[in-house]
C-alpha cells in the first residue's frame, strides 16, 4: 500500500547471459564463439501532481471571465516516468581454416567485438496539456586489441 519511491529495489532489473559454441567441420575447420552480455536497468514512475497556484487569485466574478485561463494555470513540478538502461556485450569469435597454410597466424581469424549501449528516458507531463518526453541512446565501440604470446601468435579465444 505505500508509494512506489525512487530508490526501491523494485525499480531496478539485472541481466547476465555467457555463451560458447564450438563447431567443428571436417573440411571448413574449427569455430569458437564466446558471448558474454550484462545489463542493469532502472525505471520510476510516478502519478503527475498538478499544483494551481492562481486558483484563488480572480476574486472578482466579470473579472474572472476574462482571467479564466490565469486560473486554470496548473504544472507539475516533477517527471512522470525517468528510466536508465547499461547493457554491456563482448563477442569473441576464433575460426581456423583447414588447409590454408602451416602458421597458426595465417589459417586463423580472430574478431572481437566489444560494445556498451545506454538509453535515458525522461517523461514529464508539464501541464495537463502540454508534454515532454526526452529519449537519449549511446553506443559505444570499445577497441580489444589481440593479445600475443611471446612467440608473436595471438592468444587464441580457448585461452582467453
Amino acid at each position: 500500500d505505500k508509494l512506489p519511491q525512487p530508490w526501491n529495489i523494485e525499480n531496478f532489473s539485472f541481466s547476465y547471459s555467457n555463451q560458447k559454441l564450438e563447431r567443428h567441420e571436417p573440411f571448413g575447420g574449427n569455430e569458437v564463439r564466446k558471448s558474454t552480455k550484462g545489463g542493469i536497468d532502472y525505471t520510476y514512475s510516478r502519478a503527475p501532481i498538478y499544483i494551481s497556484p492562481f486558483k484563488r487569485v480572480v476574486k472578482n466574478e466579470k473579472l474572472g471571465k476574462y482571467l479564466k485561463f490565469i486560473s486554470d494555470f496548473h504544472f507539475n513540478p516533477l517527471p512522470n516516468t525517468f528510466g536508465f538502461n547499461t547493457v554491456l556485450d563482448r563477442q569473441l569469435n576464433q575460426v581456423t581454416y583447414r588447409f590454408s597454410g602451416e602458421g597458426e597466424s595465417t589459417n586463423t581469424f580472430f574478431q572481437h567485438r566489444y560494445t556498451w549501449d545506454r538509453n535515458y528516458t525522461m517523461q514529464w507531463d508539464l501541464t495537463r496539456s502540454l508534454q515532454l518526453n526526452c529519449d537519449a541512446k549511446n553506443q559505444s565501440l570499445i577497441d580489444e586489441l589481440n593479445d600475443f604470446l611471446p612467440t608473436g601468435l595471438p592468444v587464441s579465444a580457448n585461452e582467453k
